[in-house]
């Protein structure tokens, strides 16, 4: 009987620590939630990435930029994250600043986009252009329940 009650005290104080834990556990799903729902606006989905295509590309002709090739790739997915990272290439041929204006339009999209590399040679004998070379990220959204 003594045994029986020393068994039951100490299931009572696990669930007590169990039961102490919750709140925090609750508060620290609903914060989790909440940076989940910020990285659903900021990451696009699958099925939305033509839309971030079609983004870029009218970027391009707000600026005095010309474009010769863009390059999206295939999504590489990250292992265990809620996101997959597609490359895209662009060449263009643009003067330094509308360059630099059109990199800030592409800072401010309303998607994360990351430029990982820029290479910039002179145009032929245009002194003004560029050949611009640019190797960027866009993050995606894993669809639920997918791995």
């Amino acid at each position: 009987m003594d045994r029986d009650i020393e068994i039951t005290d100490k299931k009572i104080a696990e669930g007590k620590k169990i039961a102490a834990r919750l709140e925090p556990l609750k508060e620290e799903y609903k914060a989790l939630l909440e940076k989940l729902e910020f990285l659903e606006v900021m990451l696009p989905k699958e099925k939305e990435i033509p839309d971030l295509l079609v983004m870029i590309q009218d970027t391009l002709t707000e600026f005095n930029v010309n474009f010769s090739t863009f390059t999206p790739q295939n999504i590489s997915w990250e292992k265990d994250r809620i996101y997959g990272k597609m490359p895209m290439t662009m060449n263009l041929i643009a003067s330094y600043f509308d360059l630099i204006e059109y990199l800030d339009r592409i800072e401010n999209l309303p998607r994360i986009i990351d430029v990982k590399t820029l290479r910039l040679s002179k145009a032929g004998e245009e002194a003004e252009k560029l050949n611009i070379s640019i190797n960027m990220f866009a993050y995606v959204l894993r669809k639920e329940g997918s791995k």
